[in-house]
């Protein structure tokens, strides 16, 4: 899912950072030069730390760019687990599989 989000982010014109885990998510985060992140797409299943775990402590970091959108990307299209990801601190979710029409338009929402 995530070479594939890459390829698809990439074909669109954005410059992605991608990392395998969310704890590598956060500290790529606190490591980067303020501003340098515009957006963030953060998988909600994710090895080491989940995506809920690693945006509060995104939040957390006291950034002033730690407010940046934060966009929560799920298998989860019929809200089976019951999880409101807007009430967890996410912006908005993306449904994965995505298609390139529906990832461009609501990251044009974003950025």
């Amino acid at each position: 899912n995530r070479m594939l989000a890459t390829d698809l982010l990439t074909e669109l014109g954005f410059d992605v950072t991608a990392v395998e885990n969310g704890q590598k998510a956060v500290e790529t985060f606190a490591g980067s030069e303020t501003g340098y992140f515009t957006l963030i797409l953060m998988d909600i299943r994710m090895p080491v730390k989940d995506g809920i775990e690693a945006l509060k402590e995104i939040r957390l970091l006291g950034r002033e760019d730690a407010t940046l959108p934060v966009l929560a990307l799920t298998g989860d299209a019929a809200g089976e687990s019951g999880t409101d990801y807007r009430s967890e601190g996410f912006d908005n979710v993306m449904v994965k599989p995505f298609r390139k029409m529906t990832a461009e338009g609501l990251l044009d929402r974003y950025i």
